[in-house]
């Protein structure tokens, strides 16, 4: 997977250091982690068990600042992660995109409950809601954060995005760092075998 922007690279360096390989190498090497977790997944996986963990354990009084602490992080991770594609962003659009971006992390939060209901009470594999929440994490990415802000930013810039030049600027930065985003969905939909007749990704099993 590429790194969106060097901030972005910077602040999973930063989470990695702060956590400890110790602590992270217990994670990674649970027996029922899926394989070959990328940094990004590695962020997004263990914070997201962190969030899970903290809600059921509200008699520990450290309990609400560590779910604010991690709510914070998401909401900062989703900002470096679009790139160049919230640049353009007016206030009004801005606070619209902050708010849905609130509002989608915590539908992760609500999907990964459901997935630990389905493990106690369906069966299903610890490995596969791990698999299924990376999943819906970098596929909404792209497909709800990614299109928001990039088409957002497109009707925003107008003249300055519709000239189609390779001395546009705004128009090649736009559109790489959606390229980006959605091939690193791609890799993580195929690298844990997400079903490609189920998911707007793809189009008669072609990437779009």
């Amino acid at each position: 997977m590429v790194f969106i922007s060097l901030e972005e690279k910077q602040m999973v360096l930063e989470f990695k250091e702060t956590v400890g390989q110790e602590r992270l190498d217990s994670f990674t090497q649970y027996a029922f982690r899926p394989l070959e977790l990328s940094d990004q997944e590695l962020f997004v996986l263990f914070n997201l068990q962190q969030e899970a963990v903290f809600v059921n354990s509200q008699n520990n009084p450290l309990s609400k600042d560590n779910l604010q602490t991690i709510h914070d992080n998401f909401m900062q991770l989703t900002v470096f992660q679009m790139g160049t594609l919230a640049s353009a962003l007016n206030e009004t659009q801005w606070e619209q995109w902050q708010k849905e971006r609130h509002q989608w992390i915590h539908s992760l939060y609500s999907y990964n409950n459901e997935l630990s209901r389905q493990i106690f009470e369906e069966g299903l594999s610890e490995t596969r809601a791990d698999e299924l929440l990376l999943c819906k994490y970098f596929s909404e990415l792209y497909l709800l954060m990614g299109a928001n802000a990039f088409n957002q930013s497109k009707k925003t810039l107008a003249r300055d995005y519709d000239a189609d030049s390779s001395l546009n600027t705004w128009f090649r930065d736009l559109n790489r760092d959606m390229t980006d985003l959605h091939m690193n969905a791609i890799e993580v939909y195929d690298k844990r075998n997400g079903d490609r007749n189920t998911s707007p990704l793809f189009v008669n099993n072609e990437m779009v």
